[in-house]
């Protein structure tokens, strides 16, 4: 009987000290408030199927589509969606793309970063059409992520080189690299496997340009940290809440098993805050419909502040916060796209 009952404590006290990825991280949020989309407007009447990226330019919404041969990836739309504009077919052309991967605003412009063809494409509004010129290509090395901070100055992400981020120039010159953070499991992998594993991790800066977050969507990983210089950067704090454990390998791709619980599939911040969109799903729910309906907020100091929910699903797939109204606003899959904006007066 006494060996029995001093098992019993050893697995609670297991229990206690094993991280469950189905709570984590919602269980450090003490404060929580539901709250509704307050404008919801069916991308499809625009010709937007599915609005993988947008942005918001000069009074433009532009949305970046899924690009196929009957129609253009790039849809412009007037915020009270009054007007809108068509470019950009995919090709091997000058001023068509391969595969866009995300918006780029720079000295007052927009560029549409293509990283197969690893190639700049300079888009501009003139008399409510979109203008598409060849801009800049540069190096072969796959950037997935540019996000400028300063002149000549730019975060980026590889999936060719082994580091969570990097400051870089437009000709993939480095100044600065972060490695991974510290991850048992990902320290065993090979370096490919540790990219893939990292290829969707999302990056946000302060609109101040001194401060950076990310999240990640395979693990349960997110850092905080400074832009100290225009060639240096220190992450503050990362939280690693957990790791994948139970895995295998098919060659060069990491599968974790069913139990395995997604995590941030975008990020954004205002001065005082930055927002994380949470999967919040098992692992092989990718497959079915984006069931994102938490926003994680925290403070820059990577402080739990205020969970978002919200009494339908909206099946966020990105947000981005508005400074100059206060919202959040962001598209939704559902199952084709729509554009949603969430007030957050009286919230936050």
């Amino acid at each position: 009987m006494e060996k029995r009952l001093i098992y019993l404590l050893i697995l609670i006290v297991l229990a206690g000290c094993t991280t469950n990825p189905k709570s984590f991280p919602y269980e450090v949020f003490t404060d929580s408030v539901t709250v509704a989309p307050s404008k919801v407007v069916e991308l499809s009447d625009y010709n937007v199927l599915i609005g993988w990226n947008f942005v918001r330019y000069k009074e433009w919404l532009i949305f970046r589509d899924a690009p196929s041969v009957t129609h253009n990836c790039i849809k412009a739309i007037s915020p009270d969606f009054t007007k809108t504009s068509e470019a950009i077919n995919m090709g091997n052309g000058p001023c068509d793309i391969s595969q866009a991967t995300s918006f780029l605003i720079y000295n007052d412009s927009l560029f549409l970063h293509d990283f197969n063809l690893s190639k700049m494409i300079h888009l501009d509004i003139v008399n409510d059409s979109i203008v598409a010129n060849p801009y800049k290509t540069f190096s072969t090395k796959s950037m997935l992520t540019l996000i400028p901070f300063a002149e000549q100055r730019f975060l980026s992400a590889s999936i060719i080189d082994s580091a969570l981020i990097r400051i870089t120039d437009l000709n993939d010159s480095v100044y600065f690299r972060q490695p991974y953070p510290p991850d048992e499991t990902l320290q065993n992998m090979e370096s490919f496997t540790q990219q893939a594993i990292y290829v969707n991790t999302s990056y946000t800066i302060s609109p101040s340009k001194d401060k950076i977050a990310f999240g990640v969507f395979e693990t349960g990983i997110y850092g905080f940290g400074r832009i100290i210089t225009r060639d240096s950067l220190h992450f503050d704090k990362i939280i690693p809440y957990y790791s994948i454990k139970n895995y295998h390998i098919v060659e060069p791709y990491l599968i974790p098993d069913s139990t395995h619980i997604l995590n941030v599939t975008s990020a954004t911040s205002s001065d005082k805050y930055v927002f994380f969109l949470h999967h919040g799903g098992e692992r092989w729910e990718i497959f079915k419909m984006i069931q994102s309906h938490r926003i994680l907020v925290y403070t820059w100091d990577g402080e739990p502040y205020k969970m978002l929910t919200f009494k339908e699903n909206p099946n966020l797939a990105k947000i981005v916060y508005d400074p100059e109204r206060n919202i959040l606003y962001g598209i939704a899959l559902n199952p084709e796209s729509q554009y949603v904006e969430i007030e957050l007066d009286g919230v936050l």
